[in-house]
C-alpha cells in the first residue's frame, strides 16, 4: 500500500492556499503573531526568523529548509515543536506526506509538548491527510 497526496506540486502552492488553509486552525500556535514577533525580536537572525519572513513573502517552498536550518543549528531550540509543525505544514502543502506525518509525530511524541501544540499536530495530522490509496 502506498500514499499519494492529492497536491504534487509546489506550483500549487499559492498565497491564498496555503494561508486559507493554515487559518483553518483557531488560535494557531505557528502563525500567532504575539509568537511571531517573539521569534523576531529574540531571534532575528535565526533561520524560523527568515522562515516567518518567507511566509510573509509568499515563498512558501523556502520554509522546510529554513526549518530544518533552525533545528539543526542547536540541539535545543527553544522552538522546536513550533519549528517541527511548521515544516510539517508544509511539507503537507507541498505533498510531501511522510515528511509531513514525520514532523507531527515527532511533536506528538514529545513528553515536553503542550497541550494546544500537542493537540494542533493531531488534528494537522488528522484533517489534512487527504490521502488517495493506490
Amino acid at each position: 500500500m502506498s500514499y499519494e497526496f492529492c497536491f504534487q506540486s509546489t506550483a500549487e502552492l499559492s498565497t491564498d492556499f496555503v494561508r486559507t488553509t493554515l487559518n483553518e486552525f483557531e488560535n494557531d500556535p505557528i502563525l500567532d503573531p504575539v509568537f511571531i514577533n517573539e521569534v523576531r525580536t529574540t531571534q532575528a537572525n535565526s533561520p524560523l526568523a527568515r522562515a516567518f519572513q518567507a511566509f510573509d513573502e509568499g515563498r512558501f517552498t523556502d520554509i522546510p529548509s529554513l526549518c530544518t536550518q533552525e533545528l539543526e543549528s542547536s540541539n535545543n531550540s527553544l522552538y522546536e515543536l513550533q519549528t517541527l509543525l511548521l515544516r510539517g505544514s508544509i511539507y503537507l502543502l507541498m505533498g510531501s506526506y511522510s515528511e509531513a506525518v514525520a514532523d507531527f509525530e515527532a511533536v506528538i511524541n514529545n513528553p515536553d509538548a503542550t497541550e494546544k501544540v500537542l493537540n494542533d499536530a493531531e488534528i494537522r495530522k488528522a484533517k489534512n491527510t487527504q490521502v488517495f490509496i493506490i
